[in-house]
């Protein structure tokens, strides 16, 4: 399992609030989604959500482990974008030769 993709995947159930909102903003299938987070939990050993047929709900758990998850897809942001700007941006040494007059 791509952990960094269920991450993200978690994040997005929980901001959404629902399994089917949380698939359509990611623009995936709703089993895709529900399996990732049948995934994650049993990786983890934990529920991180209370489910009833109405609503989804953070367990404490799943509040413990959103509060550290959401620093960490930040930083992930940063770096890619840290990467982005460097290959954009022209960086380096550049050695010139030039015949004396």
């Amino acid at each position: 399992m791509d952990k960094l993709k269920a991450i993200q995947t978690f994040v997005q159930i929980a901001d959404a609030g629902s399994l089917t909102s949380a698939a359509q903003g990611m623009r995936v299938s709703l089993p895709a989604v529900v399996r990732t987070l049948a995934t994650l939990e049993i990786e983890l050993g934990v529920r991180l959500f209370n489910r009833t047929t109405r609503k989804i709900t953070l367990t404490e758990e799943g509040k413990i482990y959103l509060a550290r998850c959401r620093p960490l897809l930040v930083a992930a942001e940063e770096a890619d974008a840290a990467l982005t700007v460097g290959a954009t941006e022209p960086s380096g040494h550049i050695t010139m030769t030039a015949p004396v007059l």
